[in-house]
Order: C-alpha cells, then structure tokens, then sequence
C-alpha cells in the first residue's frame, strides 16, 4: 500500500494529506525528477507548495508545485519539481567558479540558500563518499 502525499510547511511539518486520483513520478539525475498529481474535487495543491511524494518503494522524496490547475469538473492538477530545486532560489552573485572537493563545492552553494522562518535552511550537507574534484561555473551578471 502507498502512503498518501502530504503537504509539508516551510519547516517540513506535514499540514495536510492529498488523495490523488492519479500520480506519476519521473525519477532522474538530470534534469531533476518531477512529479504530477490529478487530485479529486475539493483538493488542491497550490503553487510553491512543498509535498512530499510517496511510491510503493516509500517516500519519493520532498517536491515543490511548479504548477496548479483546475479543470470544468473540479478536478485539481498539480505538476512538481523536486525540492533541490529550491537552490536556484538563492542566486549566487556574480559571475565565477566554485572549484575543491565535491563536498567543499556543495558546502559553499548551500551557503547560498534562503533560510526559512523558522531560522533553519532546507538543505544540509550530509556525508559526501568521494574527495573527486568538483566545480561549478556560475554567471548572474545578466540578471535584472
């Protein structure tokens, strides 16, 4: 039995349980995993809301709706993008390169991140397994 997708606040407390009629999850590295939910009438998950998504394998992970519509028969459609992609969010400034081990580069572009109400971040470094040399080239010199 699957486990119903809940509706997470700011600080990953659950608010509410959706009741999809319908649900895919399309699990991938690049570009990032998405998600779609048809919802019955009466439900609906608005757009910038955190849901976490969950498959017979168990959780599918924390996603954010990107989008959200209705149709004529009251039906609610949501699609999802996972919630990584919460760090674009923050713009690194400026234009450059952060170049070290891949956890020296993670730890920096997570220092970028927007904190929430509550004073804590939504990403947090865990144990990296490998010391491979990472960089990551950014440029938001052209941003309004």
């Amino acid at each position: 039995m699957t486990r119903l997708a809940r509706v997470l606040d700011g600080d990953m407390r659950e608010l509410r349980r959706l009741h999809p009629t319908q649900q895919s999850v399309d699990d991938r590295v690049t570009p990032l995993s998405t998600a779609s939910l048809t919802l019955p009438d009466g439900e609906h998950a608005a757009f910038g809301e955190w849901v976490e998504v969950f498959t017979q394998n168990g959780s599918a992970g924390v996603y954010r709706v990107v989008s959200a519509s209705e149709t004529y028969t009251g039906e609610a459609s949501a699609e999802l993008e996972h919630g990584i992609c919460a760090l674009g969010d923050a713009i690194i400034p400026g234009k450059g390169t952060i170049s070290g081990t891949l956890s020296q580069v993670l730890y920096a572009m997570l220092g970028y991140q927007v904190v929430t109400a509550g004073g804590s971040a939504l990403w947090a470094l865990g144990s990296v397994e490998t010391n491979a040399q990472a960089s990551f080239e950014h440029d938001s010199t052209n941003l309004l």
